[in-house]
């Protein structure tokens, strides 16, 4: 170990960028919830900060952005993280996704980081080319964590690392204690989707969809909350379909829990998931979700009972689904609201989701200290 390991090891957690989204939002919950007594948590961006950074910092958070592209493979990027971990000199390095995995780790073979720490989300998607790369960029590697274990199958299927090598924790979720009451407006049926306007989130589906609700008779209005570069191409597909006055572009916000509790279902269509905060946001404020039945949903989602998960890319059973959720009424969807309250509390409380990630760390640094 590094000299920081006569005090308290450091852990730095390195991501792609800092401004806002899943990832980021998951290392403002590592911050909050971490025994700073026990370790010493860092932050860095290959890229670029923003919103999440500098909450971050505003709160104490130690959170460095490199100003690199993040892109596989920038050598400039690789050399850019070396000389960084060089001047930090961490005891564990924590690269959250496949970009800084793929730079932190070759950075901290090259640097003699103690612990290497690659981490995998969202259901690797990776062309044969792509997993022949990273299958050899894990073994240098002492541990590839993945947020569901659906990824974790994936990971092991696809044979990018072995089954012994891997570590799966789904990812943690702020749950208010006390959300605040439900303030639906009854003349819509509101649906409201928050995260990246990207195209592998495919908020795309949903302006069909919400065309398809409407001719149907259901009231239905979407809340696009987030940002992205879908924004443009979603905009002109709602005038096209004649549906631009029943769509609401919400762009970032922060005051999340307001939003979700005016909302009547909360919608998920993506291609590909992890175990996604968004969702857990929403059903940890009492929303009941229809989401895509890809990675971890379903393992934060009992269909039916909790929520409705459907195949991905297909229009009618979402459309079949919201109109359940509809025709149950406000009771019904309380109903279904409260016991996804329940299950994301039992699965991705923060504090339990740190504590759990530091054993790992001891358990990693004991058996490295034995070699």
């Amino acid at each position: 170990m590094t000299a920081n390991s006569k005090l308290r090891p450091t852990v730095l957690h390195l991501i792609a960028q800092f401004d806002f989204g899943g990832v980021e939002k998951h290392m403002a919950y590592i911050w909050s919830q971490a025994d700073h007594h026990r370790y010493r948590h860092r932050f860095a961006a290959i890229g670029h900060g923003g919103a999440v950074e500098r909450g971050m910092v505003a709160n104490g958070a130690d959170v460095t952005c490199l100003g690199k592209n993040p892109a596989v493979p920038r050598p400039g990027a690789t050399w850019a993280v070396a000389s960084f971990l060089r001047r930090v000199r961490p005891d564990i390095i924590h690269a959250h996704g496949p970009e800084p995995s793929f730079h932190g780790l070759l950075a901290g073979l090259v640097t003699r980081v103690p612990i290497r720490l690659g981490e995998e989300f969202g259901g690797p998607t990776y062309s044969d080319r792509a997993a022949f790369v990273f299958r050899q960029v894990y073994r240098t590697a002492h541990s590839v964590v993945c947020n569901c274990e659906a990824v974790r199958n994936t990971v092991i299927d696809r044979r990018i690392a072995p089954r012994e090598k891997t570590f799966s924790i789904l990812n943690p979720m702020v749950v208010p204690q006390e959300p605040l009451p439900l303030e639906q407006d009854t003349d819509y049926c509101t649906l409201v989707y928050l995260g990246r306007l990207e195209p592998i989130k495919n908020p795309g589906i949903l302006l069909p969809i919400l065309k398809r609700l409407r001719a149907d008779g259901i009231p239905a209005r979407l809340w696009l909350i987030g940002d992205g570069s879908e924004r443009d191409s979603l905009e002109a597909t709602a005038a096209e379909l004649g549906v631009t006055s029943h769509v609401t572009f919400g762009g970032y916000r922060n005051d999340v829990e307001e939003i979700l509790r005016k909302a009547d279902i909360f919608v998920l269509p993506s291609l590909t998931e992890g175990s996604p905060l968004a969702l857990g946001e929403a059903m940890g404020c009492r929303l009941p979700a229809v989401s895509s039945d890809v990675g971890g949903c379903g393992e934060m989602i009992e269909h039916g009972r909790s929520g409705f998960l459907v195949p991905r890319q297909e229009e009618a059973p979402f459309v079949d689904a919201v109109r359940a959720l509809w025709e149950m009424g406000p009771d019904g969807r309380r109903r279904i609201g409260e016991r996804a309250r329940e299950a994301v509390i039992e699965r991705c409380d923060p504090r339990r989701y740190v504590a759990r990630l530091e054993e790992f760390y001891d358990s990693l640094m004991t058996t490295v200290s034995k070699k």
